[in-house]
């Protein structure tokens, strides 16, 4: 299947044999892993796990998640051109001799 690309994901093997005993049913809620999974309801899936959101949800997740991405993007860019997190996330006081008194101090 991997070398087809057909995702399959699976937490377990159960093979009970097949049966045409019983319809199933459609349309009906899940639950796998303790989480329910219904009709709607967004799956998304890789090799490093899978996120399921619910419907009346997911524009606003997607949204705060695309806000983290960015957000992780322009920090990685700062750190690739040379800056420190102490400076890219504002934790240095505004005194530009308090890095120096810190790195001087017996403490450091």
């Amino acid at each position: 299947m991997t070398a087809e690309d057909f995702p399959v994901f699976a937490s377990s093997i159960a093979v009970f044999g097949t049966s045409k005993d019983q319809p199933g049913q459609l349309g009906q809620p899940i639950t796998v892993r303790g989480v329910q999974v219904s009709t709607g309801n967004l799956v998304v899936a890789d090799t490093a796990g899978i996120v399921i959101l619910p419907r009346a949800e997911a524009a606003a997740i997607i949204q705060r998640a695309d806000q983290r991405a960015h957000h992780e993007e322009r920090v990685i860019t700062g750190l690739r051109a040379g800056h420190t997190t102490v400076q890219l996330y504002g934790l240095l006081p505004p005194d530009d001799n308090a890095q120096e008194k810190r790195s001087a101090s017996p403490e450091s």
